[in-house]
């Protein structure tokens, strides 16, 4: 069975927003093992200058790069990425599994997005 680890920087708070999680993740059970994992982000004033951006995002990604293991395939979820919608994403899904990719990591950066270090590590 495909095990996909969903790593997002953040908790999130609202309790409608973790009903869903819960039920899509119940929904998704019989087709494959889901685990959503989060961690801390780094506190940054608004308006952050360049330099002490770089660091809150080294920073988380030290937190997430912990998570992944040298046999996982990580796809990096980004607004400057390729667009799939969920048939797609379904299709590449089913492609990894296909070439034996039995576990996925998707990492869900942090509001300043992802520094450098977790943008290498992304296969996809």
């Amino acid at each position: 069975m495909l095990q996909l680890r969903l790593l997002c920087v953040g908790k999130v708070k609202e309790g409608y927003l973790q009903d869903g999680i819960r039920e899509y993740t119940k929904r998704l059970s019989p087709l494959i093992r889901l685990q959503i994992q989060e961690v801390s982000d780094e506190p940054s004033p608004e308006n952050a200058a360049a330099a002490l951006a770089e660091q809150v995002k080294e920073k988380e990604a030290a937190r997430i790069l912990r998570l992944v293991r040298d046999q996982d395939y990580v796809i990096l979820l980004t607004p400057g990425g390729n667009i799939l919608d969920s048939p797609g994403i379904a299709s590449q899904l089913e492609q990894l599994a296909n070439q034996g990719k039995s576990s996925i990591v998707m990492i869900i950066g942090g509001s300043l997005g992802v520094s450098r270090s977790v943008k290498e590590r992304a296969d996809f």
